[in-house]
């Protein structure tokens, strides 16, 4: 399975693993590999290579540093999930030292970079913790700094975006059972290559805050008996520049679905009035419901079929980008498969662009209306229930060892497969740390 872009001939490609391709679970390093095989038997075990004295780990991981050590255990159940879960590290990674030199001064003086630099990376309790989700029972890290950075950090966004659908599913369904109605509006312009980002996202925003205010918008929102809306702002990138547009679902009483045709002409003149090129009538306005969803979807070239409204609202911008262009994580894709430094330029630049802007935005009142609490991305992306079980605790030496060796997603892998391996493959870290005395 392949996603490739082209921009001015270039093609970035990543290839998930076949049925049989082996996965090495840690690395260049071949500290440790994981083969799968067809049958669920989990009688093979791995045992990790002995000291000299006889006893397991200690000083001597430097003797088997560069040897390929076997886990022998049952696929995934969804490879193709678990790559995507590895995936996520390995872009953060590259999106924190694409950022690194995007520093911003704090009151005392000293300078400060983003937040994604030291999400999940930098520890701000005694031991990192291991645990396991009851919901999915799925693994993740707790004692560490998380960013919650929908724009600049994959593995807060995935998170976030989670917690965002389920809020807007909740509305959505709440409404619709109210006998109300919901509808999603799509705003875009005219784009051109050389374009910058900043300069369109600030005359985008100028041009739906002019609209909305004119006493023309506000008479048909009334016909309709709009009570609230949704908006999300999204970026892509293809050969035309940035493509800077949104989503909006109207929440109105009764069954009235607006015509783009209705729109159109407020949108065409607010656009003009700010500066920005007059929309088409075919791109400019689109209009879909809940059961147009899918189609809509289709259209845009997206991963899944089990794609929804809530999910178009809220995880766009993690997805593999359609027709439509590159993905702002797209970009990180690109700069790690090609090395091209224009596209950590853009990334850059986007970033900096939505630095501190609300990606999705309910209107006043309107999460009250449906009783759901108001937190904030951070909050959503630290993901921790109470039914949740913590794992193991991993002290500052043994982790230091694994952000440096880029182990953070592979170890949480080891743990989905199971206790087993997850202790296995944490005895191979520890040993090539040098950590004798681990507390687990």
């Amino acid at each position: 399975m392949k996603w490739q872009k082209k921009i001015k001939g270039v093609t970035a490609a990543t290839v998930h693993p076949s049925e049989n391709q082996p996965f090495t679970l840690l690395g260049k390093e071949k500290l440790m590999h994981l083969s799968y095989q067809t049958a669920p038997d989990r009688s093979s075990g791995f045992k990790p290579p002995r000291s000299p004295s006889g006893g397991r780990g200690g000083k001597a991981a430097s003797s088997f540093l560069g040897n390929t050590h076997e886990i022998t255990a049952p696929p995934p159940d969804d490879k193709t999930a678990m790559h995507r879960r590895l995936e996520r590290f390995e872009l953060q990674s590259i999106a924190s030292k694409i950022l690194k030199s995007v520093t911003r001064k704090r009151r005392d003086g000293s300078s400060m970079s983003p937040r994604v630099c030291d999400c999940l990376h930098k520890m701000r309790s005694k031991n990192v913790e291991v645990w396991k989700s009851a919901k999915n029972s799925l693994h993740y890290y707790g004692g560490l700094v998380v960013c919650g950075s929908v724009w600049d950090c994959l593995p807060c966004a995935q998170k976030v975006s989670e917690k965002r659908a389920a809020e807007i599913k909740q509305a959505v369904e709440s409404w619709e059972a109210q006998g109300g109605s919901v509808q999603m509006v799509t705003l875009t312009f005219p784009h051109y290559e050389n374009q910058k980002c900043k300069p369109l996202r600030d005359k985008f925003q100028d041009a739906r805050r002019l609209m909305k205010h004119r006493p023309s918008y506000k008479s048909l929102m009334k016909q309709i008996g709009l009570i609230g809306e949704i908006n999300r702002t999204e970026v892509t990138y293809g050969q035309n520049g940035w493509h800077i547009h949104c989503h909006t679902i109207l929440f109105t009483e009764g069954k009235t679905i607006l015509s783009p045709g209705a729109i159109f002409p407020m949108w065409a003149n607010a656009c003009e009035s700010v500066g920005l090129p007059s929309p088409s009538r075919a791109h400019g306005v689109t209009i879909s419901t809940p059961s147009q969803i899918a189609d809509y979807i289709a259209k845009q070239g997206k991963e899944t079929s089990n794609w929804t409204l809530e999910k178009e609202m809220t995880k766009g911008h993690i997805k593999r980008g359609g027709k439509e262009g590159l993905t702002p994580f797209d970009l990180l894709r690109a700069y790690r498969d090609t090395k091209q430094e224009r596209f950590a330029d853009l990334f850059r630049e986007y970033s900096t662009t939505f630095k501190g802007t609300r990606q999705l935005v309910w209107s006043r009142g309107l999460k009250s209306r449906f009783l759901i609490d108001d937190i904030t991305d951070e909050e959503a992306a630290e993901n921790h229930d109470e039914m949740d079980e913590i794992l193991a605790l991993i002290p500052p030496k043994l982790w230091a060892f694994i952000r440096e060796k880029n182990y953070r997603g592979k170890l949480l892998e080891a743990a989905n497969i199971s206790p087993e391996v997850f202790a296995q493959a944490l005895d191979v870290l520890k040993t090539s740390a040098g950590y004798v005395d681990y507390p687990f």
